[in-house]
C-alpha cells in the first residue's frame, strides 16, 4: 500500500483487529435511538491541505478525507473485517493464472456528484493521470504501477489491466486506484491521444505532446484546490476551500450508494478547520467551535482535558499503523557514514522523550515495520540511549574537535567542515519541536551544534521531495495489509519516490523488488526480516515510535467508533439526535 507523510499510504491485516488500546471509560461507541441526518461535523486540522487531488497529494491528512469522503475506488476496505470487498467494482477483480491480467467490472449506477455516469473510461483515465511521467508530483504514486503494461476499457462496465511482471498486491492497488471525473480532470481529451504502453516508455512519451500538455495541466494548483475539478463520486462535495482556514464539505444528497452499510453519510457538512496552534485547538473544543482534534498532544491530552469535569466531550487512546522518525539527508556529506548515523541514534534518548513529552503514551521501535505484523524482527530491539557510545563512533568517523572551540569538525573534500546542521520539522507541531530541542541538547553535548527550523507543511513537503534539508522528524502512515517498502526504501525512489533521504543499498533494492513478485507469504517475511536488518545497522532513519492516536470529541455525537485502518474514524458515520445538533437538521 502507498503511504502518506503524516502532519508530518495505509493498512493493517485482519489479524489487527485485536489491537486497540482505548481508555475504556471514556470510549463512547454504542449509538442511542435511531440515526438521522443533520448537523456539522467541524474537524481539527493543524496545516492547511496540500491539496485533494488523489494523484498529485501525498498528504496523509488529506489522503484520509479525499479517500472516504470525495473520491472512490474499484474496491473498499471494510472498516471492521479489513477485507477488501467490491465497491464501484461489482465483485473482485478475474485473474489471470500467470498473475498478468486483472478484469475489474464495474457496476452500472455509480454517478459522479455532478451526476454523470461513472464509467470503465474514467477508470483508465485516472490510470493514465498516474502513470503521464510529466504529472511531476504524481511520482510517489506511480512507483505501485511501475509494472503495469497496457490497460483498456472495451466498454462502459469493463476495465482491464495487464501487468508486465507479476506484482504480489496488483488486485489492491489496482483496486485503490482513486476514480476522476475525465470530464472535469481531461476537458479537451488530451489523454485521448496518448496509450498506457507510451507512459510506460520513456523515449515514447517525450515524443507524445499530448502527453507533455497533459501533465503541465493537470498539475496546475486549482486542479487540486478548486471545487469545481474535485468532482468525484462519494459521500461529499467539496464546496469552498479558504486557504488556511478551512475545507468545506458538504453531504452529496443523490449519492449512489447510500443504502450500503459503509456508504451511509449522516452530517449535513464536514468542515476541516486550520488552527495552527493545538492550545487555541482545544480552546476552540471547549467552547464547542470545533467538534473533534486528533494527534493531540500529550500534555493538553492528560492536563487539559477533564471530561469528568465537562461532560460535553470525550477523548480515546488507541494505536493505529505509523511511526515517527529522523530521517539523515545522506546527501549532506555530514551524514554519509553510517557510524555517524548510528551515533546520532545512540545520542536519542527515546525512552526518556517518550516518558517526558509524550507521557508514555507510545512504544519505542527499531525499523518501519508495524510491531503488530508478522513481518516485525523479534530479535531486534530499539537502540539503546548510550552517548559514550556515540563519541566512539563519531571519533571513528574522524570527527574530532581539532581546534578546541567545543564543536567537532572533520576534513571533508579538502575543507574544514564543522559538526552543524538543523533540523527541520512542520511549524505547530510540539512534539517535534521538543524532540528536536531535547536531542539538540544531547547532540551539544557530545560537540554537535543543532538548529531547529520550523516550515509550514507544504514548504516543508517541498524541501523533503527536493532534498533541501539536513535532517528532518517525519512520520509514515503505515500500510495495513503486506508492507511494500519501496516507495521509501528503494535506490530509483530518490528522485521520483519517497526516498527523501537519498538512501542507497543494492542488497535493500533486491530484496524490495524480490518481495514485490513473490505470492509466498513466508518469503516474503523472510525478505522483510532481511531488510530490516540491514536498515537497523545503516540507520538512515533513526526509528523513534508508534504513538498512540489521542483524540478529543464532541459528546453530542452517536456512533462514535475506532478501527484499525488510519486514521481509525469515520466521522460521516457520526450523527446528532435532532435535540443536540448545534446546526440544525438536514432538508
Amino acid at each position: 500500500m502507498r503511504k502518506g507523510l503524516l502532519l508530518c499510504g495505509f493498512m493493517l491485516s485482519i489479524s489487527f483487529l485485536s489491537f486497540r488500546c482505548v481508555h475504556h471509560e471514556e470510549q463512547k461507541t454504542v449509538a442511542i435511538g435511531d440515526p438521522v441526518t443533520g448537523d456539522w461535523v467541524v474537524q481539527h486540522e493543524l496545516s492547511d491541505f496540500e491539496g485533494l487531488n488523489p494523484v498529485t497529494t501525498s498528504d496523509a491528512n488529506a489522503q484520509f478525507f479525499f479517500n472516504e469522503h470525495l473520491f472512490e475506488t474499484l474496491l473498499y476496505q471494510d472498516w471492521e473485517t479489513l477485507e477488501f470487498i467490491p465497491w464501484i467494482a461489482d465483485s473482485l477483480p478475474a485473474i489471470s493464472p500467470d498473475h498478468l491480467t486483472y478484469t475489474f467490472h464495474l457496476k452500472n449506477n455509480v454517478t459522479f456528484s455532478d451526476g454523470t455516469r461513472l464509467t470503465a473510461s474514467d477508470c483508465l483515465f485516472s490510470l493514465k493521470a498516474i502513470l503521464d511521467p510529466f504529472v511531476i508530483n504524481g511520482a510517489q504514486l506511480r512507483n505501485y504501477y511501475n509494472r503495469v503494461k497496457d490497460a483498456s476499457a472495451p466498454n462502459d462496465t469493463t476495465f482491464i489491466v495487464q501487468m508486465s511482471e507479476p506484482y504480489f498486491q496488483a488486485d489492491h492497488q489496482l483496486g485503490q486506484i482513486y476514480i476522476l471525473s475525465k470530464h472535469v480532470m481531461d476537458p479537451t481529451g488530451l489523454t485521448d491521444k496518448f496509450t498506457v504502453p507510451e507512459c510506460m516508455n520513456q523515449a515514447r512519451a517525450k515524443k507524445n505532446k499530448a502527453m507533455q500538455d497533459f501533465g503541465d495541466w493537470f498539475g496546475k494548483p486549482e486542479l487540486s484546490k478548486d471545487p469545481k475539478y474535485l468532482i468525484g463520486s462519494g459521500t461529499y462535495i467539496v464546496k469552498e476551500w479558504r486557504t488556511f482556514d478551512r475545507v468545506i464539505a458538504e453531504r452529496n444528497l443523490n449519492y449512489w450508494n447510500k443504502s450500503s452499510k459503509w456508504g451511509k453519510a449522516y452530517p449535513d457538512k464536514i468542515i476541516l478547520k486550520t488552527v495552527n496552534d493545538f492550545n487555541a485547538a482545544l480552546t476552540s473544543l471547549k467552547s464547542g467551535d470545533l467538534d473533534i482534534i486528533t494527534n493531540i498532544t500529550p500534555e493538553l491530552f492528560m492536563h487539559e482535558l477533564d471530561t469528568q469535569k465537562n461532560k460535553q466531550l470525550a477523548k480515546d487512546a488507541y494505536f493505529i499503523p505509523q511511526y515517527y522518525y529522523i530521517g539523515w539527508n545522506e546527501q549532506n556529506p555530514i551524514f554519509a557514514d553510517k557510524r555517524v548515523r548510528q551515533a546520532m541514534t545512540y545520542c536519542t534518548d527515546v525512552k526518556s522523550i517518550i516518558d517526558k513529552v509524550l507521557f508514555g503514551m507510545a512504544r519505542p521501535i527499531f525499523g518501519p515495520t508495524y510491531f503488530m505484523r508478522k513481518e516485525c524482527d523479534p530479535t531486534l530491539q530499539p537502540y539503546e540511549f548510550n552517548p559514550v557510545k556515540a563519541k566512539q563512533l563519531l571519533a571513528d568517523a574522524g570527527w574530532t574537535d581539532s581546534d578546541g572551540d567545543g564543536i567537532l569538525d572533520k576534513t571533508i573534500n579538502g575543507h574544514k567542515v564543522d559538526f552543524k546542521f538543523t533540523f527541520t520539522i512542520n511549524s505547530g507541531n510540539e512534539i517535534r519541536k521538543k524532540t528536536a530541542q531535547i536531542l539538540s541538547e544531547e547532540l551539544r553535548k557530545v560537540g554537535i551544534d543543532a538548529e531547529v527550523q520550523q516550515l509550514e507543511f507544504s514548504v516543508m513537503l517541498q524541501n523533503l521531495r527536493n532534498h533541501r534539508f539536513d535532517a528532518y522528524i517525519g512520520a509514515w502512515s503505515l500500510p495495513n495489509d503486506a508492507p511494500d517498502e519501496y516507495q521509501i526504501w528503494h535506490s530509483s525512489q530518490i528522485d521520483r519516490g519517497s526516498n527523501y533521504v537519498s538512501y542507497k543499498n543494492k542488497s535493500v533494492d533486491s530484496l524490495v523488488d524480490a518481495n514485490r513478485t513473490e505470492f509466498n507469504e513466508d518469503k516474503r517475511i523472510g525478505y522483510m526480516r532481511e531488510f530490516q536488518k540491514i536498515l537497523y545497522d545503516e540507520q538512515p532513519y533513526t526509528f523513534l515510535w508508534t504513538p498512540k492516536e489521542l483524540v478529543a470529541y464532541s459528546t453530542r455525537f452517536q456512533n462514535v467508533h475506532w478501527f484499525g485502518i488510519p486514521p481509525g474514524y469515520d466521522e460521516q458515520y457520526w450523527w446528532s439526535p435532532p435535540g443536540l445538533q448545534r446546526y440544525g437538521v438536514a432538508k
